[in-house]
């Protein structure tokens, strides 16, 4: 049984704790909302590499551009004093842009200004 890689990633998972799902209240949630993020090396506009759980160590929720949409910038500028807004890229990215709350789970996962700002309201 431990030969299987998925069965080893359901273990690892639940010794973490990393096999909740929270509810984020949202009606079509995408695949990654309410999971723990996914750990990505990221690289940034100025050529340094940067993991995703760096990012939390202030304790601020982070706004995680992946695709370059200016106007996601632009939505995060009215929560500046409470999360933290980063345009970055990855390899695989898991979705055009990531909402990562302070404890690593991702509150929102999507691509639009308008949807991002109803997911930073709640």
């Amino acid at each position: 049984m431990l030969g299987h890689a998925g069965t080893i990633a359901v273990i690892a998972a639940t010794m973490a704790g990393a096999d909740v799902r929270y509810d984020t209240e949202d009606d079509e949630p995408s695949a990654l909302a309410g999971w723990f993020a996914p750990d990505l090396v990221l690289s940034l506009p100025d050529g340094a590499t940067v993991r995703t759980a760096e990012l939390l160590r202030d304790g601020r929720a982070v706004v995680l551009d992946l695709a370059g949409a200016g106007e996601l910038g632009a939505t995060a500028r009215a929560w500046a004093d409470r999360i933290d807004f980063l345009t970055a890229t990855t390899d695989a990215p898991p979705a055009p842009a990531i909402v990562m709350r302070p404890d690593g789970y991702v509150a929102w996962a999507g691509s639009g200004a308008q949807s991002l700002e109803v997911a930073l309201a709640r």
